[in-house]
């Protein structure tokens, strides 16, 4: 099985332009990175190191099964429809 470590994982984020002070949006597939180290953690502590402090990294976070009258409260609707690093994300005591 195919594995990403860090120093990986940052040389691809940057080739895709991902650089200090950027905002970048990312809708991903864990799945391409094989056993990707770190994680979901690992992902957010490579994109965040990157950009900085000062750009954001915005993430989906609905859910594709919601009610149509459900409000989205982000401390307690999970975002699984779309990805564990979204809800490792949305799970950020910053987010």
């Amino acid at each position: 099985m195919k594995r990403t470590d860090r120093e990986a994982l940052s040389a691809h984020l940057m080739e895709l332009g991902v650089e200090p002070g950027r905002n970048v949006v990312v809708h991903s597939s864990l799945a391409a990175f094989g056993v990707l180290e770190g994680g979901t953690a690992g992902l957010w502590t490579c994109l965040a190191g990157i950009v900085g402090d000062a750009a954001a990294v915005a993430v989906p976070t609905y859910r594709l099964t919601a009610s149509a009258d459900e409000i989205f409260d982000r401390t307690r609707s999970p975002s699984l429809s779309v990805g564990a690093f979204s809800e490792h994300v949305r799970q950020l005591p910053e987010a």
